[in-house]
Order: structure tokens, then sequence, then C-alpha cells
């Protein structure tokens, strides 16, 4: 009898999707990579306060090791911030076309933020090697 409810969940889609552990792994291990990668950022800001010109800014960005890890923040950042909107959408927005049109909202915001921000970074670094 147990299995027939379980198989009528299923048909219904009430039962479970299967991919909330792995979510939940994911969601994990992009905070724990983010933790070295935001101690670096504060480095890097308080390295670059005191830059007198943008050229030194520039010139900063050209190093591999600093555009690399910057880019890395940015990727890893938005991943991880739109897992856990994604969370906060499915557990309060019950509405089913809402709920659609927010998760579409959330990723596609930091798809395009994410981008912008990389384009940004090889930009900075594209010009430190021909300045």
């Amino acid at each position: 009898m147990n299995s027939l409810f379980q198989a009528l969940k299923g048909a219904k889609g009430l039962g479970s999707g299967h991919n909330g552990t792995h979510h939940f792994i994911v969601q994990r291990g992009t905070a724990i990579m983010l933790i070295p990668l935001v101690l670096y950022f504060c480095y890097a800001v308080v390295a670059l306060v005191g830059c007198d010109s943008y050229d030194e800014v520039i010139h900063w960005f050209a190093n591999p090791i600093n555009s690399g890890l910057a880019a890395s923040l940015v990727c890893i950042g938005f991943y991880h911030g739109a897992l856990g909107m994604q969370v906060i959408i499915e557990d309060y927005v019950h509405h089913h076309l809402l709920n659609w049109l927010c998760l579409t909202v959330v990723k596609g915001g930091c798809f395009i933020c994410a981008l912008v921000a990389l384009i940004a970074i090889i930009k900075l670094s594209v010009l430190g090697f021909i300045a």
C-alpha cells in the first residue's frame, strides 16, 4: 500500500525531486570556496586603496593571479547567490507561474551581472598587458 502512495505522489509531482542533496552540497561547497576568495578580496581592496592613479589599478589587474582570483570570486559569488535565492523562492513563493518567473529573473540577473563583471575584469587585465 505504501508503494501505491509513493507512485501517486510521484505522478502528481508531490514526491521528492531527488536533487535536494546535490543542491545542498553545491551550496556548501561554493560557500567554502568563497571564504578564501573573500579574504583575498579584502586584501585586494586594502592594497588598491592607496593607488594614486588608474594605471596602478590596471597594472595590478594585469597580474594573471589577481585577475583570475577576481574572476573566480565573481563567478562563484554570483552562483552561490543564485543558489541561495533559489532556495528562498522555492520555499516561500507558492504560485507556480510566479515561482518560475522569480527563478528566471534571479538566475538571468545573476548571469548578466556576472558576465558584466567578467568583461570588466578581462578588459582591465588586457589593458594592463597593452599599457
